[in-house]
């Protein structure tokens, strides 16, 4: 048995359920239209992550269709539901001219009015935006990612600088 290498996983989607009675599954990425589908040799799905190897995939309505190699029965899929839907981490890194995946971001400081308020842990989104979720030493900060609030991005010191309003809620009285 080979032993693999441990590899950072980002959650990427939910398998939300089985797919027709070939072990075919139905996924709902986080992201409305993700371009990792077309890159996938092998997803992660579960806690702790089960690895799978894709053997096809393909957009239906608002997700994704996979075939994977060894959930080959409607009940191998169904085992599967309500799952998280994992990828390697490698997978969302950027080129130079291409825009950024949320998660080169994750675990950046966020300076607001030049003080460190926190740090990026996650990231939401209401469908129309982007949000850093970010830690605070009070309460934890929900910042729309709109270009309007960004002064500044330093991917070799991990940081980046906001421009928010005066009474942004978390902020103010500070």
């Amino acid at each position: 048995m080979t032993k693999r290498k441990k590899i950072s996983l980002l959650k990427a989607g939910t398998v939300t359920k089985a797919h027709g009675i070939k072990g075919e599954i139905f996924v709902r990425p986080l992201h409305p239209h993700p371009d990792w589908p077309s890159k996938l040799k092998e997803v992660f799905i579960g806690e702790p992550p089960q690895v799978f190897q894709v053997e096809s995939h393909r957009p239906h309505k608002q997700g994704w269709i996979f075939k994977l190699k060894g959930c080959d029965t409607r009940n191998a899929s169904e085992a599967l539901q309500k799952q998280p839907f994992l990828l390697a981490k490698t997978l969302f890194k950027s080129l130079k001219g291409e825009s950024i995946y949320l998660a080169e971001l994750s675990g950046f400081s966020v300076e607001v009015k030049g003080r460190t308020v926190g740090y990026i842990q996650g990231f939401s989104s209401n469908g129309t935006q982007d949000y850093l979720e970010v830690s605070t030493n009070k309460t934890p900060l929900s910042i729309p990612f709109i270009p309007d609030y960004i002064e500044d991005m330093n991917f070799s010191k991990r940081r980046i600088k906001l421009h928010l309003p005066l009474d942004f809620p978390g902020l103010a009285n500070e």
